[in-house]
């Protein structure tokens, strides 16, 4: 036992303490601090989003998705029901200005963004007949 405990407790025997003011140790503060929160909020734009899975996901973690972007104008629809307020820009990513997109979207230079992509579902899923899932080299 350190120096400094075994005072406490010994002084604490000596005014008839209760056991458990008895290793108390006052040093240590009753409570910690609250956790500090960002400044700002993190802003993602997500390429290829499809219907937008991981927006939604982003959104309920708190990040501010600005806009998911994927040229099937398909997903439109789908997207903005589950990530609203979440914009979804159908155009091809070849084509798109990224300087254009984040002026767009009010991101600023000091803004923390958080820019995600992700590969296409369709060939990985159980419904997708196998040929198709495959690599055009390996089908040959």
């Amino acid at each position: 036992m350190n120096s400094a405990l075994r005072f406490m407790t010994e002084t604490a025997v000596s005014q008839g303490a209760t056991e458990r003011e008895r290793f108390k140790d006052t040093s240590v503060p009753a409570a910690l601090p609250a956790p500090r929160r960002p400044t700002h909020m993190i802003k993602a734009i997500y390429f290829f989003c499809g219907a937008g899975g991981l927006p939604r996901g982003l959104l309920d973690a708190g990040i501010a998705v600005a806009a998911g972007l994927d040229n099937d104008r398909r997903l439109r629809q789908t997207y903005q029901a589950n990530n609203t307020p979440s914009r979804f820009i159908a155009d091809d990513i070849a084509a798109v200005n990224i300087h254009e997109l984040r002026a767009g979207m009010d991101i600023n230079p000091e803004d923390a963004v958080l820019y995600a992509a992700s590969p296409p579902a369709s060939p990985f899923l159980s419904s997708t007949p196998q040929k198709a899932r495959m690599p055009a080299a390996l089908c040959s």
